[in-house]
């Protein structure tokens, strides 16, 4: 009887919830103007001293849903590893690239510093 009290104490809300400055769907271009492949990264803005976006994390854009607007956010929702994500930002943008953005920010900002999502 107690084991299932216990039990009911347990939080059943496995979802995570993340707030980003930015969050970008990024199409990285082959020389042929052919897509490579598409992602969302999630980017901070980092103040003074900097004055530059960093990344947080990223996701294959096949993996993510699709960008929806709420109460004047944009939200990006989608289950990894049996878990609800779900990231807003106030700022979304989509870029075509030939470089991958995100590869080109762990030269400043190296990938154990991120906070990543699932934390």
């Amino acid at each position: 009887m107690y084991g299932m009290l216990l039990l009911l104490t347990i939080p059943i809300d496995a979802s995570i919830n993340r707030t980003v400055d930015r969050i970008e769907l990024n199409h990285v271009m082959d020389d042929g103007r052919s897509v490579r492949f598409t992602q969302h990264i999630f980017w901070r803005w980092e103040g003074r001293p900097n004055d530059k976006w960093t990344c947080v994390d990223w996701r294959l854009a096949t993996k993510t849903g699709h960008i929806r607007r709420e109460r004047g956010k944009f939200v990006l929702c989608w289950r990894e590893y049996g878990r609800l994500i779900r990231v807003e930002s106030g700022l979304y943008d989509e870029t075509w690239t030939v470089n991958d953005p995100e590869i080109d920010d762990r030269n400043d900002w190296p990938e154990c510093r991120r906070h990543k999502l699932r934390r």
